[in-house]
């Protein structure tokens, strides 16, 4: 029988790696489907949406890196995969595959964990003061790394012979940022029919 401790981790984690790949999915929808999208949420709130895309990278970032933090910093334990694969016992097959995938997984977060670092967590100085620079993050790094927490977790479920109904599948999102384009192009065309005055301005 799983001790309590792991499977609570195990829930917790499993949820974290779900939330984070739909936010991933949400921000896409809205700030990286073309410009006629980015179009139609400058037209209709351009600030409001220019904050949503910051706060929402922002805290993108601050969840992969939660996830790749190492299982204890200081006197401090941290719910992270890496709590997650000290679990697994060390003559278990699957633990020099897993701990190879989760090095790599850290590798991909070195950017992320940097900006993390010296710019959402912390105002750093000399990166504050454009005394030094960090190096910014392409989409490639947030998408591997979303998918290589997904395929930690994973192998983890497997190698604690855990019920396959814990183990990360393909999602299809229902009720996302397409609903709120739905709804902004709806407001577009009525407004572009008030301005033609083909239906009278109701105040």
């Amino acid at each position: 029988m799983m001790p309590d401790n792991t499977q609570k981790m195990l829930e917790f984690l499993r949820t974290e790696v779900i939330t984070l790949e739909l936010y991933w999915h949400m921000f896409r929808q809205l700030y990286d489907a073309g410009p006629e999208v980015a179009n139609l949420l400058h037209e209709t709130a351009g600030i409001f949406f220019g904050g949503l895309r910051i706060m929402s990278l922002d805290n993108i970032v601050l969840r992969i890196t939660k996830l790749t933090d190492p299982a204890k910093q200081g006197k401090y334990e941290n719910a992270a995969l890496y709590s997650l694969v000290a679990e697994i016992d060390p003559n278990n097959g699957l633990w020099s595959e897993i701990n190879s995938k989760l090095k790599v997984l850290s590798n991909t977060c070195v950017r992320l964990r940097d900006i993390r670092d010296k710019i959402v967590s912390h105002h750093d100085a000399k990166t504050k003061l454009g005394k030094s620079t960090i190096a910014s993050a392409p989409k490639k790094d947030f998408e591997d790394a979303i998918q290589l927490s997904k395929d930690v977790f994973n192998m983890a479920c497997k190698a604690l012979v855990i019920d396959e109904k814990y183990h990360l599948h393909e999602v299809v999102y229902q009720g996302t940022a397409d609903e709120l384009l739905r709804r902004l192009r709806e407001s577009e065309k009525y407004r572009e029919l008030i301005s033609s005055g083909k239906i009278p301005y109701d105040s």
